[in-house]
């Protein structure tokens, strides 16, 4: 865990229906339930001034619901969809929640939920710390800005990287996996065992290879990065559209 304490809220038209849930919250010394909200656009109000870590929220609520609620905001919480019913399971990916549960789950199956809600907060707050620019030594041992948004892709042979962005092309003595954990996460993407893509520049693809912006490099995707990348430019791409 990147912090000693996630804040944590509940909305739901029925409030009631979530009491063993926050009890359960409880059990967990570094959850703080600080809100609670039985009014979806009250909700939605608040979310746009307020920041929480992690939000248990219902689907099925009057005036507007759960999925629509998440689509207006910019930068919403880590979801849970938390519901009764158990029709929802198809807008988890839709609202790029982290999970399922019911109003009355197991702790078992809560403790689960809540660890993988954690890791996701360390997740994109690791990734939103990651400098928007690098300094980085080429091979003639000149030390070059690259801007981590001008960056198109990466390809690697052996020791020498060479990195593509928009306006220049860089050659640094570098391990691909050591400027990997540079990059923010939910913005780059390995594609093959020699190359890294930004997902930003991806204009086109097919099952094995990859079109990328700026100079229509095609960019081979490997058997076994493809379901990663499939997930990161789903997410991506939902992102962009918020």
């Amino acid at each position: 865990m990147r912090k000693s304490m996630y804040t944590v809220g509940i909305v739901d038209d029925q409030l009631s229906s979530t009491t063993y849930l926050k009890l359960a919250l409880q059990e967990f010394p570094f959850l703080n339930v600080m809100y609670e909200q039985d009014n979806p656009l009250q909700a939605l109000e608040y979310l746009r001034t307020h920041k929480l870590d992690i939000l248990f929220l219902d689907m099925d609520m009057p005036q507007i619901n759960g999925e629509t609620m998440v689509s207006m905001l910019k930068s919403p919480p880590v979801i849970a969809i938390c519901s009764n019913y158990d029709n929802y399971g198809y807008v988890v990916s839709r609202i790029q929640a982290r999970g399922y549960i019911s109003k009355m789950p197991s702790f078992e199956l809560l403790e689960r939920l809540v660890w993988d809600l954690l890791a996701e907060v360390d997740r994109r707050e690791e990734s939103n710390s990651k400098p928007k620019v690098l300094m980085i030594m080429d091979i003639n041992n000149r030390e070059q800005a690259l801007h981590v948004n001008e960056l198109l892709f990466i390809s690697c042979d052996d020791k020498l990287l060479t990195i593509v962005t928009e306006r220049k092309t860089y050659t640094v003595r570098m391990s691909l996996s050591a400027l990997i954990r540079l990059l923010p996460i939910d913005g780059f993407c390995q594609v093959h065992r020699s190359y890294v893509v930004s997902l930003a520049a991806v204009i086109a693809r097919t099952s094995t290879e990859l079109i990328i912006g700026g100079n229509d490099t095609v960019i081979p995707l490997g058997r076994i990065y493809k379901e990663n990348f499939q997930k990161a430019i789903m997410t991506f791409e939902m992102q962009k559209r918020r």
